[in-house]
């Protein structure tokens, strides 16, 4: 296993054995008016402002170019330029998408599922489909055989899992990460921006 996917199985490990019972007796009040949006939307932000940083911009031109950013979001920016710097693309990427997964978890748990066809719908598929797709690079960066995956998802996202190792075997840990993202961001937009063959 890369080193990289040694610190992105900790990472998630450690997220899975922190103790939630906090956390389940404030989730009432921290998730009071949450929804798929907010956690989808957040991600979508985040990963959008990773990506940038790694193509060069600097926190001070996402700041001061991003419409109405608040205070918390400007602070937020330089949170993940830091971690950015201190983790590594892999990790900042990974951290997102955990924690994206465990927001969206909180609201099912809170909520339920949505009505069907409604925006709030949307969010919610998307947020599966990227849950699925970040554990099926997750197993790979973890060791883990395709056959192992495949056998563990249903046939439609067996050529997702295929495409995903395929491109952790090509490139590292942060281009799956990164290719997960973008398209779940894909995903936001609704079903007439995605095609069959984006897979990663």
């Amino acid at each position: 296993m890369t080193r990289a996917g040694q610190l992105i199985l900790v990472g998630l490990l450690v997220a899975l054995a922190l103790p939630v019972t906090a956390e389940r007796a404030n989730s009432g009040a921290a998730f009071d008016g949450a929804s798929y949006q907010a956690c989808g939307q957040i991600a979508s932000q985040y990963i959008t402002s990773v990506q940038l940083m790694e193509q060069g911009l600097s926190p001070t031109i996402l700041r001061d170019t991003l419409p109405g950013l608040s205070d918390a979001g400007a602070r937020r920016i330089d949170q993940l330029h830091r971690a950015l710097d201190e983790d590594g693309a892999a990790g900042t990427y990974s951290n997102i998408h955990a924690r994206f997964a465990r927001c969206a978890r909180q609201v099912h748990e809170t909520r339920g599922a949505p009505e069907p066809g409604t925006r709030e719908d949307l969010f919610y598929r998307c947020a599966g489909e990227n849950k699925i797709r970040y554990e099926i690079a997750l197993a790979a960066f973890a060791g883990g055989t395709l056959e192992e995956v495949r056998g563990q998802l249903s046939p439609r996202h067996r050529p997702v899992a295929e495409a995903l190792f395929e491109r952790y075997r090509e490139t590292d840990a942060a281009t799956v990460l990164r290719g997960i993202g973008t398209t779940f961001k894909a995903c936001l937009r609704g079903p007439a921006t995605q095609s069959d063959s984006d897979n990663g």
